[in-house]
């Protein structure tokens, strides 16, 4: 459920777009957790807001886990 128009910032990289964000998931990954936590907003305008949030997730791919936060 990702938006055309979606821009993903994360590790210092900026994907935009729903194409860009998608090519840039690695296939053939087992996830065993996702939370997302520490939500904050900053209203830039009456009808654009900034959201922000905190990732952890617990993966392996290719036999290395990717444990991250």
């Amino acid at each position: 459920m990702t938006p055309d128009n979606s821009i993903s910032i994360s590790d210092g990289v900026v994907l935009k777009g729903k194409k860009e964000i998608l090519s840039g998931l690695t296939p053939g990954c087992d996830t065993k957790s996702f939370s997302l936590s520490d939500f904050s907003f900053l209203w830039l305008d009456k009808d654009t807001v900034m959201m922000t949030y905190t990732a952890a997730q617990d993966v392996t791919c290719a036999g290395k886990n990717r444990m991250e936060k």
